[in-house]
């Protein structure tokens, strides 16, 4: 049932919506001094938020109701945004989103960003923590204009479970497309059995296969209290010998999960980057880096990156570059069919203060390079004078987010496509090394050619 009683914004008083509220929800360029944005009734029914530069007061639209601890909310609409930029001064919001009692001292709000483009669906599926105040949330801080419409929020049960999964899934999933999976034909013969799950262990059971289509390493499934499982485990063959390179090192020192550090060939660092720890614990990687920025070239080995951080691999990367350099773009899932995706955004590495490495620098990649240790690759790659060396990446980028349901499963899975700067998606593809080497015969032939290519 839906809480909020007219989805189509239909009633209005005061300059509202009914029952809905208005408040500052943020200050911005002229600040005080200029205009409020404009909240209206939308041309084509629902409501229109606006503003430009000139606007210094921007009002959230907010729709309070009463959460009940426990309960799973959805909140569906649909939207439209046009001629949105953010200007100097401006806070970059544009969405809509549930605020909820989190059980703790502060409220969590769960929110949808939204971007430019026509009219399209998009939900948001929230738990509260307790019982206690609820709003549903409208926010616009920047030039442009944005419509709401068909806003309906409901309180989901565990029987609504697998068609909460398979809908949510079907407009946020990144891959169907470019995997070629028809998500409700595959849903729709999984969906009495796991619809009559008797708990959510049965549901995992019943719901993991479907998922296991999707051959994708980033969804995972989790009952409540249970461990998290794949759906999809990649048969590779690393193209990387530890055991033959460590006996090229002096010393060769292990840095724990995260790698192993020392020196080879003619004075030329090696570091071996594993999973990238998150930044507090990231210190053993970036001291072993820092004690490298004198040596006369650096051997960088990403071939056992599974991925991990990429907040932590960026800063190492930082390390190589002198001024901005573009590496990715992506896209995340926007819209109903399998091919809608919103406007592509830059991602862009930056120079860090002080020393930096000027020396020539060979960066080691293969299939075991996985996730944000491609995002890692594509950073090395898009540096003047490096050089990728190796056998591609394995093609596995979606920064995954999780999505819990009402009877307590957690699903994790792919929001994103990952791209090349010149737009080249590297789903299925992988980022490409500069120079091609066969991992054959004894020893570790990669490791080889990126010393020779040093010691030029």
């Amino acid at each position: 049932a839906d809480l909020l009683g007219d989805p189509a914004l239909a009633e209005w008083k005061d300059g509202l919506p009914v029952s809905w509220q208005v408040m500052e929800g943020a200050v911005s360029g002229p600040g005080k001094s200029g205009t409020e944005s404009e909240i209206a009734r939308g041309p084509e029914g629902g409501v229109l938020l606006r503003g430009d530069a000139g606007t210094g007061r921007w009002r959230l639209l907010r729709r309070p109701f009463e959460a009940k601890g426990g309960t799973v909310y959805r909140l569906s609409f649909e939207f439209r945004a046009a001629g949105l930029r953010l200007e100097a001064g401006q806070f970059d919001n544009c969405w809509a989103g549930i605020r909820l009692p989190s059980g703790g001292e502060e409220p969590f709000l769960s929110w949808h960003s939204l971007s430019e483009g026509g009219w399209r669906p998009a939900e948001v599926l929230a738990r509260a923590g307790a019982d206690g105040p609820g709003e549903v949330r409208l926010f616009l801080s920047r030039t442009g204009t944005l419509e709401v419409r068909g806003i309906r929020l409901e309180p989901l049960e565990a029987a609504d479970s697998y068609d909460a999964l398979v809908r949510y899934m079907g407009l946020h999933y990144s891959h169907f497309a470019s995997k070629g999976i028809d998500w409700g034909k595959e849903a729709e013969a999984r969906a009495g059995p796991a619809r009559a799950a008797k708990d959510p262990e049965a549901f995992v059971k019943e719901v993991l296969p479907l998922l296991a289509r999707l051959e994708d390493v980033h969804v995972t499934i989790r009952a409540p209290g249970g461990p998290v499982l794949p759906t999809h485990i990649r048969r590779i063959s690393p193209n990387i010998d530890v055991a033959s390179l460590r006996k090229r090192l002096s010393p060769g020192v292990t840095l724990g999960k995260a790698g192993i550090a020392g020196v080879a060939g003619r004075d030329l660092g090696y570091l071996l980057v594993g999973l990238l720890p998150d930044p507090a614990a990231a210190a053993p990687l970036q001291e072993a880096l820092e004690g490298m920025l004198d040596r006369r070239g650096i051997l960088l080995d990403l071939r056992a990156c599974p991925g991990g951080n990429e907040t932590t691999a960026a800063a190492l990367a930082r390390a190589f570059v002198k001024e901005p350099v573009l590496y990715a773009r992506s896209r995340f899932r926007d819209g109903p069919a399998p091919g809608d995706f919103g406007p592509a955004f830059d991602r862009v590495l930056t120079p860090r203060e002080g020393r930096r490495f000027e020396g020539p620098v060979v960066v080691l990649i293969g299939p075991a390079c996985v996730s944000s240790g491609e995002g890692f690759a594509q950073m090395m790659a898009a540096i003047p004078g490096a050089v990728l060396l190796g056998q591609p990446t394995a093609g596995q980028s979606g920064n995954p987010r999780p999505l819990e349901l009402p009877n307590g499963v957690v699903v994790s899975f792919s929001r994103w496509i990952s791209l090349l700067p010149d737009g080249t998606p590297i789903e299925g593809k992988g980022v490409p090394p500069d120079i091609l080497v066969e991992h054959a015969g004894g020893g570790d032939p990669t490791f080889e050619k990126g010393l020779e290519v040093l010691e030029r």
